[in-house]
């Protein structure tokens, strides 16, 4: 029947994220995207907040996993990449900001789905890769001004300057909510170990995590 179609392909996609989970811990980032990809529109369609949230988040790792490395066209992560980037050409070569920022609206669909889920811990996990995202966006995009201004191209470096200025205020948000949420969260567990005294060894205790 179509119920029991379904209820199939919705332990086959739940069963697809953890193994492209798995693989990405093992550093087969090609095997856990063809994985996730194949899966995504069921769970997109039919899958929990929880599990779009997980896949998402595992998509976004394995992004910035190649964005660590600079894989360019060869191979079948590119194949994706380019897929989610509408990229006409498959000849483009991929850069690092292009995998940075495919992780970045990964994350942010994550983010998503892990606050109206109400799953805090994976809402912070979120909140900690955004902020470090918007970070090595912010330092490309400052490598940009640079450049321009080298160059005496002020038009460009001014847009750059902009750009540099936005990722920077994403970056600060992003880090504030994650030490908001942490430390609310993990406030009643140092109370009991006399943290709480001194906010200096609060704030290293929850950056430590």
């Amino acid at each position: 029947s179509k119920t029991q179609k379904n209820g199939h392909d919705n332990h086959y996609a739940t069963a697809a994220v953890k193994l492209a989970h798995t693989h990405f811990h093992l550093g087969h980032i090609n095997k856990a995207l063809q994985l996730l990809h194949k899966a995504l529109p069921h769970v997109l369609s039919h899958g929990s907040l929880q599990l779009q949230g997980e896949t998402h988040l595992t998509l976004s790792k394995c992004y910035l996993a190649a964005a660590s490395t600079y894989m360019s066209n060869k191979g079948e992560v590119s194949y994706y990449c380019f897929e989610n980037l509408e990229v006409g050409s498959r000849q483009k070569r991929i850069d690092k900001v292009d995998w940075i920022t495919i992780a970045k609206d990964s994350l942010q669909k994550a983010y998503t789905c892990f606050q109206k889920a109400e799953m805090i811990k994976m809402v912070e996990e979120s909140l900690y890769l955004i902020a470090r995202v918007y970070n090595e966006l912010a330092l490309n995009t400052m490598k940009r001004v640079r450049h321009y201004r080298a160059q005496r191209d002020h038009r460009a470096a001014s847009e750059a300057a902009d750009t540099y200025k936005e990722h920077i205020s994403y970056r600060d948000s992003a880090s504030k909510r994650f030490i908001l949420s942490r430390e609310a969260r993990v406030r009643p567990i140092v109370r009991s170990i006399n943290y709480l005294n001194d906010p200096k060894q609060l704030l290293q205790r929850i950056c430590s995590f």
